[in-house]
Protein backbone atom coordinates (compact mmCIF):
# COMPACT_ATOMS: atom_id res chain seq x y z
CA UNK A 1 0.00 0.00 0.00
CA UNK A 2 1.34 3.32 -0.98
CA UNK A 3 0.86 6.34 1.24
CA UNK A 4 -0.29 9.57 -0.30
CA UNK A 5 2.18 12.38 -0.49
CA UNK A 6 1.77 15.18 2.04
CA UNK A 7 0.80 17.71 -0.64
CA UNK A 8 -2.09 15.57 -1.80
CA UNK A 9 -3.29 15.08 1.80
CA UNK A 10 -3.24 18.83 2.37
CA UNK A 11 -5.11 19.41 -0.89
CA UNK A 12 -7.78 16.87 0.05
CA UNK A 13 -8.11 18.42 3.52
CA UNK A 14 -8.50 21.89 1.96
CA UNK A 15 -11.23 20.59 -0.36
CA UNK A 16 -13.09 18.97 2.51
CA UNK A 17 -12.83 22.13 4.63
CA UNK A 18 -13.95 24.28 1.68
CA UNK A 19 -16.98 22.04 1.07
CA UNK A 20 -17.87 22.06 4.77
CA UNK A 21 -17.54 25.84 4.80
CA UNK A 22 -19.77 26.16 1.76
CA UNK A 23 -22.36 23.84 3.28
CA UNK A 24 -22.36 25.79 6.56
CA UNK A 25 -22.68 29.06 4.64
CA UNK A 26 -25.53 27.63 2.53
CA UNK A 27 -27.42 26.47 5.62
CA UNK A 28 -26.91 29.86 7.28
CA UNK A 29 -28.05 31.71 4.15
CA UNK A 30 -31.17 29.53 3.85
CA UNK A 31 -32.00 30.03 7.54
CA UNK A 32 -31.52 33.79 7.23
CA UNK A 33 -33.69 33.93 4.13
CA UNK A 34 -36.54 32.02 5.78
CA UNK A 35 -36.30 34.14 8.93
CA UNK A 36 -36.40 37.39 6.95
CA UNK A 37 -39.34 36.18 4.87
CA UNK A 38 -41.28 35.37 8.04
CA UNK A 39 -40.51 38.79 9.53
CA UNK A 40 -41.49 40.49 6.27
CA UNK A 41 -44.84 38.69 6.21
CA UNK A 42 -45.46 39.65 9.83
CA UNK A 43 -44.66 43.31 9.15
CA UNK A 44 -46.95 43.30 6.12
CA UNK A 45 -49.81 42.01 8.29
CA UNK A 46 -49.11 44.76 10.81
CA UNK A 47 -49.11 47.32 7.99
CA UNK A 48 -52.51 46.11 6.76
CA UNK A 49 -53.93 46.35 10.29
CA UNK A 50 -52.61 49.89 10.66
CA UNK A 51 -54.04 50.86 7.26
CA UNK A 52 -57.43 49.51 8.35
CA UNK A 53 -57.22 51.48 11.61
CA UNK A 54 -56.34 54.58 9.59
CA UNK A 55 -59.42 54.14 7.40
CA UNK A 56 -61.61 53.73 10.50
CA UNK A 57 -60.16 56.85 12.12
CA UNK A 58 -60.70 58.84 8.92
CA UNK A 59 -64.34 57.75 8.82
CA UNK A 60 -64.77 58.72 12.46
CA UNK A 61 -63.15 62.11 11.79
CA UNK A 62 -65.47 62.69 8.85
CA UNK A 63 -68.50 61.92 11.02
CA UNK A 64 -67.23 64.19 13.80
CA UNK A 65 -66.60 67.01 11.32
CA UNK A 66 -70.13 66.57 9.98
CA UNK A 67 -71.54 66.72 13.50
CA UNK A 68 -69.43 69.76 14.29
CA UNK A 69 -70.65 71.53 11.13
CA UNK A 70 -74.30 71.00 12.11
CA UNK A 71 -73.73 71.82 15.77
CA UNK A 72 -75.84 74.95 15.61
CA UNK A 73 -78.61 73.59 13.42
CA UNK A 74 -82.09 73.10 14.89
CA UNK A 75 -82.33 69.53 13.60
CA UNK A 76 -79.17 68.57 15.44
CA UNK A 77 -80.29 70.21 18.68
CA UNK A 78 -83.66 68.45 18.41
CA UNK A 79 -81.94 65.12 17.82
CA UNK A 80 -79.72 65.63 20.87
CA UNK A 81 -82.70 66.59 23.03
CA UNK A 82 -84.57 63.45 21.98
CA UNK A 83 -81.68 60.99 22.24
CA UNK A 84 -79.67 62.28 25.18
CA UNK A 85 -82.24 64.07 27.32
CA UNK A 86 -85.36 62.10 26.47
CA UNK A 87 -87.31 65.20 25.46
CA UNK A 88 -90.20 65.12 23.02
CA UNK A 89 -93.07 67.15 21.69
CA UNK A 90 -96.20 67.81 23.69
CA UNK A 91 -98.70 64.92 23.44
CA UNK A 92 -96.02 62.70 21.88
CA UNK A 93 -96.06 59.07 22.96
CA UNK A 94 -92.80 57.14 23.42
CA UNK A 95 -92.65 53.38 23.16
CA UNK A 96 -89.80 51.56 24.86
CA UNK A 97 -88.85 48.06 23.83
CA UNK A 98 -88.08 46.26 27.08
CA UNK A 99 -87.42 42.90 25.44
CA UNK A 100 -83.81 43.88 24.77
CA UNK A 101 -84.01 43.03 21.06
Amino acid sequence: MKSKPKNQKKTNLKRILLRCGLIVFGVYAAYSFVTYQYELAQKQRELEEIKQQCVEVKLENTELERLLAQKDSTDYLEKLAREKLGYGYENEIFYVDISGN
